[in-house]
């Protein structure tokens, strides 16, 4: 069945590639230049903050 079968089977859960998968792709594509780059870490925190400021 394989990892995203039993992932759509048992929670019911989607994957944003089917519904977007443009965006799907991009943002693959950048988290893969983040950790590329040494940058990931910094946009983590970026976000987390980013999220507490809005919360």
């Amino acid at each position: 069945m394989g990892l995203l079968g039993t992932t759509i089977s048992l929670s019911k859960n989607i994957p944003a590639m089917f519904g977007h998968p443009v965006w799907s792709l991009f943002c693959d594509y950048k988290m893969f230049g983040l950790m590329l780059t040494g940058n990931m870490d910094k946009e983590i925190t970026r976000l987390k903050e980013a999220c507490v400021l809005n919360a």
